[in-house]
């Protein structure tokens, strides 16, 4: 299963899964994006997009073990994002599934079945965090991602497959 993953200047990251889905490349992928708690503060928000997967290879427990991950996540980080996109049924259960997993006041996710629907609900978050007074988030949002902007959610870093989190 090739994930790409784009690595964005505001701190947001997207994963897009495509051919055949299995648990221990969505495992690997999670231990390489927190691998130590300075990469885990410095994620404002993740999409993961199932919308190229072919076929899918995940036991229920896998997803139970995938929540773990990002609630444990959560922990270090509890102003992240999560979204999980996934345009046919069998992907769009799959991630209802981690969805009820990962449910919890210290992660905030929303499952969505179009990309835009879930880039729209980010901004709409990091927006809202943004007006919203008190301590502040993880990390500034850069103003050139702010929602209204076409440039929110496109900002990109770098561009790559499978790898560490490394800047």
């Amino acid at each position: 299963m090739p994930i790409r993953i784009d690595f964005r200047k505001d701190g947001g990251i997207l994963a897009e899964v495509t051919g055949k889905l299995r648990a221990k490349d969505l495992i690997g992928l999670n231990d390489s994006l927190y691998d130590n708690p300075e990469h885990i503060r410095a994620i404002r928000c993740q999409i993961c997009d199932l919308t190229g997967v072919t076929e899918v290879d995940v036991p229920s427990e896998e997803m139970a073990r995938l929540a773990q991950q990002d609630t444990q996540a959560a922990d270090a980080n509890p102003n992240m994002l999560i979204a999980l996109v996934g345009n046919r049924d069998l992907t769009f259960g799959l991630a209802r599934m981690w969805e009820a997993h990962a449910a919890g006041p210290e992660l905030e996710t929303v499952v969505f079945r179009r990309r835009d629907e879930a880039e729209r609900w980010i901004c709409g978050k990091l927006e809202d965090a943004a007006q919203t007074p008190g301590p502040p988030a993880s990390q500034p949002m850069d103003a050139r991602s702010r929602p209204g902007s076409s440039r929110c959610a496109e900002e990109t870093v770098q561009r790559r497959g499978p790898a560490r989190f490394r800047e």
